[in-house]
């Protein structure tokens, strides 16, 4: 989160307007690394129109957050960002 540093809250929460922006931001951090399903272990994915992946196979989805420091938050992502903050 570098690109993060020396920014205010004013400027965070401007950058981060919905939850939506916030599972976008944490899908491209996730799309750096190579996708492989938890179940069945395969590498070939759909992406959704909410940011999460779901298998060719096996259709198992992982949303935007799995395996994330917002992973299981029982509240909104752009709750979860400002509570990291």
């Amino acid at each position: 989160m570098d690109i993060f540093k020396g920014q205010n809250l004013l400027e965070f929460s401007d950058h981060f307007k919905t939850d939506t922006d916030c599972k976008e931001y944490l899908a491209g951090l996730k799309s750096e690394i190579p996708f492989k399903c938890s179940r069945c272990h395969h590498t070939a994915c759909q992406t959704r129109t909410d940011f999460s992946k779901q298998c060719n196979i096996c259709r198992h989805t992982e949303s935007a957050t799995a395996d994330t420091l917002c992973h299981k938050f029982k509240f909104g992502a752009r709750k979860a960002f400002f509570h990291l903050l």
